[in-house]
């Protein structure tokens, strides 16, 4: 149910986490898939009426070391005319999503400093690619 998956992404503690999982049967989510979440989080916070609901998150590169997260995520949208919303003008938007992002991020792994480089591309009907939602974790 939306409800539960709403409690597992504002949940802060990896306890939490490994709880609501198993009481919903699903596998515990990573570090990674939390924080995919968590900026698509920002993006619907930030855009409110804009947001191109067909967007994807994936986290290509993830680079931890003891104080640095090292972090590289696409965007993944249905129409190029979104990715001028996503991107906004100048680059504002993208910079707003990324800043709200990091924060976000740096919470979840306790503070550590958090480098997220984001990457914006189309592909059109990605909802309808059953290859490509195996490959962002949304089909089994």
């Amino acid at each position: 149910p939306a409800e539960a998956v709403g409690k597992l992404l504002t949940l802060a503690d990896a306890e939490g986490f490994a709880a609501l999982a198993k009481q919903l049967n699903v596998g515990e989510p990573t570090l990674r898939d939390i924080a995919a979440e968590l900026i698509r989080e920002s993006i619907l916070e930030l855009m409110r009426e804009e947001i191109p609901h067909a967007i994807a998150v994936t986290i290509e590169s993830w680079r931890a070391s003891e104080n640095r997260v090292e972090i590289e995520g696409t965007l993944t949208l249905e129409r190029e005319a979104h990715k001028g919303m996503v991107i906004g003008q100048g680059g504002r938007m993208i910079k707003m999503i990324r800043h709200c992002s990091v924060k976000k991020i740096s919470e979840l792994c306790g503070g550590a400093r958090v480098d997220l480089a984001l990457r914006v591309r189309v592909v059109p009907h990605w909802r309808r690619h059953k290859q490509f939602l195996k490959n962002i974790k949304l089909w089994e």
